[in-house]
């Protein structure tokens, strides 16, 4: 499976999304987050200057590094 989009959520934070998850590459470790739970498939990233927007066929959400 590709990867549909490649974008930073800090500095050194890489976000992968794909249709139905994103991964975040993290200096030491990556994490997969599925964020479609049902028939609707899509997820877009759209960089901010203080995170990354991600928004999924039923919802919005806001990633930001603490």
């Amino acid at each position: 499976m590709n990867a549909k989009a490649l974008d930073w959520c800090g500095n050194d934070a890489p976000v992968l999304s794909y249709s139905d998850r994103i991964v975040i590459v993290g200096p030491n470790e990556y994490e997969v987050v599925d964020l479609v739970k049902g028939d609707i498939p899509g997820v877009k990233i759209m960089n901010e200057i203080d995170g990354l927007r991600i928004f999924t066929g039923e919802k919005t959400y806001f990633l930001e590094r603490v």
